[in-house]
């Protein structure tokens, strides 16, 4: 199993005492997936002792109500250099998730501050799995590397004695809610004189979404990073171009879970809500192929352009689409995505024979690996 390494920065403004804590494990037998961790405060100084727990996300609403919604949470506390290692180890019904998700693993961390408080969240996702094709979209990821995060928020000191209700509470997410939206995946464009014109989704998807947090009792939202949607179906969606001048963004249905983070307290209280909360996406669920909106397709770059004569096609199944920004909106946060051009996602071009050239092209390189892809008939 392919052992897959990030360094989680995140910002505190409290000290922590590692006595209290219990110390960093060695991977234990069976680890699926090892994800090292620093913790420094605002000045960027190692903090010894903090604490940081890491929560596997499930793939699907049945998986997450089978288990009442709760995810299980793996604790570690930071060395005195700030560092340590996350060494999760599935259960039988975590693995069974991340098949169901192609081999993707979605993680949430958390550390918190002297009192308890949620400090710092981020969600980053692993591919567990072997797919020469799936490999390659992992490494191309932002977050398998390094992560930085500065403070995603301002709160109030709270002291730097490390209480022994701190010590002693449990923290785990909770899914409450699964709300459906359809979310911008997509984008395909002709011009004139091309028999087919088609982006084809599924019938296994292959998305990296962005998940929003909350520290604020869900009043508003940030990003903390995105989680990767790849389970599979009977079905594909696609949408075909049939008419000239066709710029559109497309969006298909996924399902999200909404989490809320909570603690049990040894002696009480149990299940309190930290005010903490989290939206990311769970699975695609094969929804129809719609229309988001209109695009502006930009002036051909000659750099990045190839010519197709009468009767020729394209075909187009690697490297990974553009990421955009404002893919969906969920209950007041607005979250990214980005397709990753595969065997599960597909441009294809057939072009007629009225004209001599039938450009395609990039803006950022050739249309066979750009981020984007244009079609102009001169």
């Amino acid at each position: 199993m392919r052992a897959f390494r990030q360094t989680v920065t995140c910002s505190l403004t409290v000290a922590m005492l590692l006595a209290l804590l219990p110390s960093v494990a060695a991977a234990a037998a069976g680890t699926e997936a090892s994800v090292p961790v620093v913790v420094t405060d605002e000045r960027g100084e190692p903090l010894a002792g903090a604490r940081v727990i890491a929560s596997p996300a499930w793939s699907s609403e049945k998986a997450s109500r089978a288990h009442g919604g709760r995810r299980k949470s793996r604790t570690i506390a930071t060395d005195r250099t700030g560092r340590g290692v996350v060494n999760v180890r599935l259960t039988r019904d975590e693995r069974e998730s991340v098949r169901d998700n192609n081999g993707w693993l979605n993680l949430t961390l958390v550390v918190l501050d002297s009192a308890g408080h949620p400090a710092s969240i981020v969600a980053t996702t692993r591919y567990l799995g072997r797919d020469a094709d799936q490999l390659r979209q992992a490494r191309r990821e932002d977050n398998q590397g390094e992560i930085r995060m500065k403070r995603p928020r301002a709160f109030a000191a709270q002291g730097t004695a490390v209480t022994a209700a701190y010590v002693s509470c449990t923290y785990y997410w909770e899914d409450y809610s699964y709300p459906l939206a359809y979310t911008q995946i997509g984008e395909l464009h002709r011009h004139r004189d091309t028999t087919t014109a088609k982006f084809t989704y599924g019938e296994t998807a292959d998305s990296n979404i962005e998940v929003g947090a909350s520290w604020n009792s869900e009043a508003s939202w940030s990003i903390s990073g995105a989680f990767h949607v790849g389970n599979s179906l009977g079905n594909s969606v696609a949408a075909n171009a049939t008419s000239d001048n066709y710029h559109w963004a497309l969006r298909s249905q996924f399902r999200y879970g909404k989490s809320r983070l909570y603690k049990d307290c040894l002696g009480g209280p149990n299940h309190v809500w930290t005010g903490s909360s989290e939206i990311g996406v769970m699975e695609w669920t094969g929804g129809g192929m719609t229309l988001a909106n209109t695009l502006t397709q930009p002036t051909r770059n000659s750099a990045y352009s190839q010519n197709y004569g009468k009767g020729t096609e394209f075909h187009r199944t690697t490297k990974t689409l553009t990421k955009w920004a404002a893919s969906v909106s969920i209950s007041g946060a607005t979250l990214g995505a980005q397709s990753g051009a595969s065997t599960e996602v597909r441009i294809d071009y057939v072009f007629g024979s009225r004209y001599v050239t039938h450009y395609l092209y990039g803006n950022d390189g050739l249309p066979s690996v750009s981020s984007r892809v244009f079609q102009l008939t001169p």
